[in-house]
């Protein structure tokens, strides 16, 4: 039996439920498929146990819960949450050693610039913070208001110093080249690490039969271009189309208005799959962030159709027009949705799901390889080949 001595912690302070829950079980799963466990590091789960119930089954059974009470963001009990953050951060923190790695899978912003703002209370401790949108302030100044989380990520960024102790990770390589291009002087060559989402493709989607359906995926936020959706599905060329709104726990039909209560995350999964092409008529932002929506897509292997912003460009460049269409107006959307022969081409998923499968960015093998990276950069190289059974 191999002697445990050190620890790899990963802290989610901030979400509760299902919430990141993708990004989470990937990275833990990554991590149980390097099997750090072998060269004596226990990998360790802090976080609150609603988040620690939507894991599937077979990683709580390899992954131990070091439960903390965590404030639900859609509370907006602000004040009283950033604290609650700042006491598991910090507590995390204090409760490793010398050579333990600290993952901080989200944190929000007003929490970032404190801890960079103590950053040297790390010392030789190991910790990445993961970054997420609020990232989008340091590229739109009317992000920055006082009153909202890009102000804080502005302030981090105006506070960090090059060679802090304070480790970060983005999720996209196209995220890190804005960020060391719009911070030039606060990173060294290649500090940010990233660390991509794994795509678990759905393994057993619907049959896609009779009419397309058209998805819209995600929150209906200002930067989404909802409104281009609903035109879409009121214009006469569109009847014989389904368009469905999918996330915030239910699906919604237009323009009936019909809605449906999606009572899990497999329900969610499933009625994107049951979709023809999922469309993405992003306006603004997604410069350094990464759509949690498209990657539902593209687990449930449904053919992306969006406007040309960063982030669908660079899964275009990663994956290829399989998976992805970029249009540039709303008149290129009208066209494709009325194309028959386009929705009947790209409708059967099962192709693309494989492909995730492969050596892609979105893949199980590229997450082991950054978070190798990460352990050799902490004093614990790997000398095993990932096991791939445990990421499968």
């Amino acid at each position: 039996m191999v002697q445990t001595n050190a620890r790899f912690v990963v802290l989610e302070p901030s979400k509760v439920g299902v919430q990141h829950i993708t990004l989470l079980e990937g990275y833990l799963r990554a991590l149980l498929a390097l099997d750090i466990a072998a060269d004596g590091l226990e990998l360790v789960y802090r976080a609150d146990p609603s988040s620690y119930a939507a894991l599937a089954e077979d990683v709580r059974r390899r992954v131990p819960l070091d439960a903390i009470a965590v404030r639900d963001p859609n509370a907006r009990q602000w004040i009283r949450k950033i604290a609650q953050e700042l006491r598991a951060t910090f507590g995390a923190l204090r409760s490793i050693a010398d050579g333990d790695v600290l993952l901080i899978t989200c944190l929000s912003s007003p929490s970032l610039l404190c801890f960079e703002l103590c950053n040297s209370l790390i010392g030789r401790k190991h910790v990445v913070v993961v970054l997420h949108s609020e990232m989008e302030a340091l590229f739109d100044d009317g992000m920055r208001s006082w009153r909202s989380w890009g102000f804080w990520a502005w302030q981090w960024s105006r506070v960090r110093e090059r060679g802090s102790r304070l480790g970060v990770a983005v999720v996209a390589e196209f995220i890190r080249e804005a960020l060391t291009s719009a911070m030039p002087e606060k990173f060294k060559e290649r500090e940010i690490a990233v660390l991509p989402i794994p795509v678990q493709p759905n393994r057993t989607p619907p049959d896609r039969t009779g009419r397309h359906r058209i998805a819209f995926i995600g929150y209906r936020s200002r930067f989404k271009g909802f409104e281009v959706f609903q035109r879409l599905a009121s214009s006469p060329e569109s009847f014989q189309l389904e368009f469905a709104v999918i996330g915030g726990g239910s699906i919604e039909i237009l323009p009936s208005e019909k809605r449906k209560a999606l009572e899990s995350a497999n329900a969610y999964h499933a009625e994107i799959a049951c979709s023809s092409i999922a469309v993405f008529p992003y306006t603004e932002g997604y410069v350094a962030s990464l759509s949690a929506a498209a990657l539902d897509a593209l687990a449930a292997g449904v053919h992306i159709v969006a406007t040309r912003r960063p982030c669908f460009q660079w899964i275009g460049r990663e994956l290829g027009d399989t998976f992805v269409t970029l249009v540039d107006s709303e008149t290129d959307f009208a066209a494709l949705v009325a194309d028959d022969a386009f929705l009947t081409r790209v409708r059967n998923g099962a192709n693309r799901r494989l492909q995730l499968l492969g050596d892609s960015e979105f893949g199980a093998d590229a997450t082991q390889r950054a978070f190798a990276e990460i352990l050799a950069r902490a004093g614990h190289p790997r000398d095993r080949r990932p096991n791939r059974s445990e990421a499968e």
